[in-house]
């Protein structure tokens, strides 16, 4: 840009301003007779990330989940990490704008991930579910006659017991009611099982 009238000599503070820019102000040397060019750096606002986390057994607000950020490059933000409060909620400041991926973890609940767009010099908020999970052991009175597989009806989630063991843990099981089969319906019948948040749900055969 060039000014309308000319300077005076000596010491000239210039600023320069850009939405969604950190204001950067230097100093230059004017002198008598010469031309002074000038060359400014503008760094992108730093942005900011409200991140709240809520239960899915009761939409409660979830505390002490660890909510981890990564940038697109994988460098972006330094692996920045926050826990939740008793609200649920935590805030980080000073992000660089741009995509980041966000990971929200606690025990006994799925782990999650997102991706959030942040805007230079914005507060951002993002609402997360964490679904809360439970394990269930299988328990037999005695070894079974032939290798069993027990399955949670409708999902992938499985363990089998083999002859020579008399119990195995099914994990990461969503909480709630569930039927349990068996590869071996005869001797192990189906059963409607609640699995709670946790380790503590057990299924016993005679």
């Amino acid at each position: 840009c060039s000014p309308a009238a000319a300077l005076a000599t000596g010491s000239l503070v210039v600023k320069a301003t850009k939405s969604g820019h950190v204001t950067t102000s230097t100093t230059v040397a004017i002198t008598t007779g010469a031309a002074t060019s000038l060359v400014i750096a503008m760094q992108p606002s730093r942005s900011a990330l409200d991140v709240r986390v809520r239960d899915s057994r009761d939409d409660s607000p979830l505390s002490g989940a660890t909510v981890t950020f990564t940038g697109a490059s994988g460098t972006q933000c330094g692996g920045v990490s926050a826990t939740t409060d008793a609200n649920g909620t935590c805030t980080i400041t000073g992000l660089e704008a741009g995509s980041l991926t966000i990971t929200i973890s606690k025990t006994n609940h799925a782990t999650t991930t997102v991706v959030v767009a942040l805007d230079p010099g914005q507060r951002s908020s993002v609402d997360v579910v964490l679904s809360a999970r439970g394990a269930l052991a299988v328990s037999l009175g005695a070894h079974p006659a032939a290798a069993t597989t027990f399955t949670i009806s409708g999902t992938a989630l499985s363990c089998e017991i083999l002859t020579s063991a008399t119990t195995c843990t099914i994990s990461s099981i969503p909480v709630g009611t569930w039927i349990l089969t068996s590869s071996s319906p005869s001797t192990y019948a189906n059963r409607t099982i609640y699995v709670a948040i946790g380790g503590s749900n057990t299924a016993s055969y005679p």
